[in-house]
């Protein structure tokens, strides 16, 4: 989450006792620096172990400061990473 240029969608809460954060980022990456970027949606939990059950292969998870992320890149002209029923479906088997 290095490269984040911009950020909207921002929300926070807690689920199972363990904060939340959902974005919608643009990623500066290589070329794509100079304006545009990469979209991306994170949700992000405040745990060091995976709390996110079965994924695609498409998501990724990464982990870094006390947090653990799962992500995608955007396909092509698709204007966001995660559906809302993907998210909801995350949160819905977020493990504690």
């Amino acid at each position: 989450m290095n490269t984040i240029s911009r950020m909207w969608n921002v929300i926070e809460g807690e689920k199972n006792g363990i904060k939340i954060l959902i974005v919608d980022t643009t990623l500066g990456v290589g070329r794509e620096q100079k304006g545009k970027g990469v979209y991306s949606t994170f949700i992000a939990a405040r745990t060091d172990e995976n709390p996110f059950g079965d994924k695609s292969p498409e998501e990724k998870i990464a982990h870094s400061n006390g947090w653990t992320a799962l992500y995608r890149i955007r396909f092509l002209r698709v204007p966001w990473t995660l559906s809302i029923q993907r998210i909801e479906a995350h949160l819905d088997n977020l493990r504690t």
